[in-house]
């Protein structure tokens, strides 16, 4: 039996079928998937920070709560990046598609 005379390696990838791209770490999918967690993760603990404070805390003012304008600030970005991504795929995505003739 031949011996090849180089070292080969084989390369398996996972792919969404839908829309062609890969899943695999620190793809464009994976990034927007995580970005939504993020954004999810954040508006939930904006709530239950929300609720204590209006509970608990008898001065409490949403205008002028500097933690929160931070905390709203950040989460304003998340959501601007994740926005970013979604433009991303759905470019990478149309040029991925054959254009069909009508």
């Amino acid at each position: 039996m031949p011996v090849p005379s180089q070292a080969y390696s084989h390369l398996l990838q996972y792919y969404d079928k839908r829309t062609g791209l890969r899943t695999g770490f620190n793809s464009c999918l994976s990034r927007l998937s995580t970005a939504k967690a993020q954004i999810t993760i954040a508006e939930r603990k904006e709530k239950e920070y929300l609720e204590y404070q209006r509970t608990n805390n008898l001065f409490f003012d949403e205008a002028t709560d500097g933690q929160l304008q931070q905390f709203r600030q950040k989460l304003r970005v998340k959501k601007e990046n994740h926005t970013a991504l979604e433009a991303k795929i759905r470019s990478a995505v149309m040029e991925a598609r054959p254009v069909k003739p009508i």
